[in-house]
């Protein structure tokens, strides 16, 4: 979540999920969305880190 609030451009938000490897099309989804972090994290398959 605290990346995610960081990214405010939806340029940056596609890069940076696909360095995390989420595919490109599923990047561009989430980055171009409307919808706020917390809307998205409720998705199955929204990349986590734990650590």
């Amino acid at each position: 979540m605290c990346l995610w609030k960081q990214w405010k451009v939806p340029r940056t938000k596609v890069k940076k999920l696909t360095a995390l490897g989420v595919s490109k099309g599923k990047a561009y989804e989430w980055g171009n969305t409307r919808k706020k972090y917390w809307r998205i994290a409720g998705s199955p398959q929204q990349p986590t880190r734990r650590g």
